[in-house]
């Protein structure tokens, strides 16, 4: 072990030593064999207490003894008057505690204490509590018991767990070490409840603006004592309102399909899980919705509809009702109504707020960001360390790109190419990240009314973001990029042509191009397919009529042209 000293032992010393370890494990043996016995013979006696507590107590992390325990003290519990129920619960309470001793990051145990907690007849509720902060002393980034102080809060009807009080405590724990993530990430959680915002003037976190603006100040106390923490800079994120909005339509197309039909596509801008009947189409809901990945029970951000053709008036009036449950379980707060003209071709349109319900920086008080990319900037201006200069530096490129996403974005790039530098060790993070500004900023400029084609190359993206919002479109060309996936391109539902030449995309995911109905000419050419089992995503394809793999090494495998002929009947000839 780190920082122990090594001590010699003698022959006799090591011997003596097994024989010890081995005296132990053959009475823990015995013991455990002891308790599976009793389980199975559906023994519930005290016998099965007092044998489990002496397991327990040597290893805490024993779940499947701690679920006997629980059959067995429940068992008790049914039978015990008030009295008899307190003695019990106080019992097991001691025990855990001498259990959390052992191991203060025990899931068994804190399960287990809430377990307890729940069927104890008058609980002392501050007392818990004071056992939390006790924990937490120990071990101030233990999780299992931030969250059980959370739930004691919860239940606490004495003054002690009240919110302000506990946004004191976080204080006093931040203030002890400006490095306590959690302490940070608890204040934020209680910031809203405490002080809320003023709903004539609400901000993206939930929190009065006075308050916000005095944390900003507070936080700079703890970048100039060490900037190169993240405790403190994950939470001035926070404060600057980059969270998640809630989900809204940003897309919609029409077009006439088989069977004399209309297929509707609705594109949002988080996965929903859509109720057809908050759904009205022409004045009728509870239609059939289907979410484009085919699971009717998982949210998808891409919903299609089709109706008979006959019964399509003309403008053709949808309107979502006021809630979409989210992949997160909120809602949405946003009801939305178009009038979708009865399509004799494909009709399409991409809502004006599409790029701002996508980004997670909501900007409420633009001087807020002003004023923090100007702190930024004296801060890079007096540190010089790799270190020190890597969260200033995002922070700048995440805000200025939050100020002006198209005047900023050369500069944010020029940002985020400076932290490849910094801190290498993150470089494919970073270009992640340059990715996701260019796909927003892709985002802002498109117009289905004007050109169902998107082109995005040459270029350095890494990654297909926000697909949602390119469903209206018929053809996307991303051709000279850095795509090594083609995931995300199944929420493109109306393509005909997708062009993906010269990337480094090594494998065609199964079921990212079936569920595109409308594909028909797929270029793959000059990428880092290597394997007959890379293809698997490009068989029977339904609509296909047009595929091109020239320049990938897999087309020089012998089985390659038996492989094409038997599943890949659309491949170009010039390839096979």
């Amino acid at each position: 072990m780190h920082g122990r000293v090594k001590v010699r032992t003698t022959a006799e010393q090591a011997a003596a030593k097994a024989a010890e370890r081995a005296a132990k494990a053959k009475a823990y043996s015995t013991l455990l064999a002891g308790i599976m016995a009793k389980r199975a013979a559906g023994d519930r006696d005290a016998k099965a207490l007092e044998l489990t507590a002496s397991l327990l107590t040597r290893n805490p992390d024993f779940a499947t003894v701690w679920n006997y325990r629980r059959v067995v003290l429940q068992h008790n519990l049914d039978t015990m008057a008030p009295d008899e129920k307190r003695v019990c619960a106080n019992a097991e309470m001691r025990l855990l505690e001498e259990c959390l001793t052992q191991n203060p990051k025990s899931y068994c145990v804190w399960h287990q204490r809430r377990w307890i907690v729940a069927r104890h007849p008058d609980l002392p509720w501050p007392a818990e509590l004071d056992l939390c902060t006790k924990f937490l002393k120990m071990d101030e980034r233990n999780f299992h018991c931030w969250d059980y102080r959370r739930h004691v809060c919860s239940q606490c009807a004495d003054d002690k767990g009240a919110p302000d009080k506990e946004l004191q405590y976080a204080m006093d724990l931040i203030e002890t070490n400006f490095s306590n993530y959690s302490a940070w990430h608890y204040r934020s959680s209680l910031l809203p409840v405490v002080h809320p915002a003023d709903e004539a003037c609400a901000t993206s976190v939930g929190v009065a603006e006075d308050v916000i603006r005095n944390d900003l100040e507070m936080v700079q106390n703890a970048f100039y004592i060490d900037s190169g923490d993240q405790s403190a800079w994950f939470y001035h994120r926070w404060l600057l309102g980059r969270d998640e909005n809630p989900p809204v339509v940003c897309a919609w197309s029409a077009e006439p399909c088989a069977q004399n039909h209309v297929r509707v596509c609705l594109s949002f801008s988080h996965a929903v899980q859509l109720d057809p009947k908050l759904v009205d189409v022409c004045g009728e809901n509870n239609k059939p919705w289907t979410p484009v990945h085919g699971k009717p029970t998982k949210p998808c951000a891409v919903w299609t509809l089709s109706v008979p053709a006959s019964s399509v008036p003309e403008p053709m009036d949808i309107t979502l009702k006021a809630a979409a449950g989210t992949s997160c379980g909120g809602s949405s707060s946003l009801p939305w109504s178009h009038q979708l003209p009865a399509p004799d071709g494909f009709v399409a349109g991409v809502e004006s707020h599409a790029w701002s319900a996508i980004t997670r920086w909501r900007v409420v008080f633009r001087d807020m960001l002003e004023v923090e990319a100007e702190r930024c900037k004296e801060l890079l201006e007096i540190v010089d360390t790799p270190r020190d200069r890597k969260w200033p530096l995002l922070a700048t490129a995440h805000i200025l790109f939050a100020l002006d996403p198209d005047g900023n974005l050369d500069q944010v790039h020029d940002i985020v190419d400076s932290l490849k530098e910094v801190d290498p060790m993150r470089r494919c993070f970073y270009d992640d990240t340059q990715t996701g500004f260019a796909w927003i900023r892709h985002v802002r400029t498109l117009d289905p009314a004007a050109s169902t084609t998107f082109v995005a190359g040459p270029g350095n993206l890494t990654s297909l973001q926000h697909s949602q919002l390119f469903a209206p479109l018929r053809s996307v060309d991303l051709t000279k990029n850095r795509l090594q996936s083609i995931a995300g391109v199944s929420l493109m539902h109306n393509l005909t042509h997708l062009l993906l030449d010269d990337n480094l995309i090594k494998d065609i995911e199964a079921d990212e191009l079936h569920t595109l109905p409308s594909l028909k000419v797929v270029s793959l050419r000059r990428n880092k397919l290597h394997s007959l089992h890379a293809l698997r995503g490009l068989v029977a394809l339904p609509s296909a009529e047009a595929l091109y793999l020239e320049g990938n090494e897999v087309t020089s495998i012998a089985l390659f042209a038996a492989f094409a002929t038997q599943h890949l009947p659309y491949l170009s000839a010039d390839e096979q």
